[in-house]
């Protein structure tokens, strides 16, 4: 995987806020505003987006569909299984 420069303050108001965002329904009723397909391609090693996240898309949209990519982590498009993500993605999209 490339080197990556991380911005650790940015990385800890990002947490934060998505820390208030669940303890206030605010990812709730963000989701309840979509109004297009969604499609989650999730890597099952991911330790910031844990994939029991899934039932809250599909409670506000039951035509959401996930994709779990084994073995990946957050940074699916630049990771050891990028062709995979490029794969599904590309499903997804077309």
């Amino acid at each position: 995987m490339p080197r990556l420069d991380w911005d650790f303050k940015g990385a800890e108001n990002t947490m934060r806020e998505s820390d208030r965002l669940v303890e206030t329904n605010g990812y709730e009723r963000a989701l309840s505003k979509i109004e297009c397909p969604i499609a989650v391609i999730h890597g099952t090693e991911d330790p910031l987006s844990p994939g029991s996240l899934f039932p809250l898309f599909e409670k506000h949209q039951p035509t959401a569909t996930l994709h779990e990519i084994a073995g990946a982590g957050h940074y699916l498009w630049i990771g050891p299984k990028k062709n995979e993500f490029l794969k599904i993605l590309s499903r997804e999209l077309i």
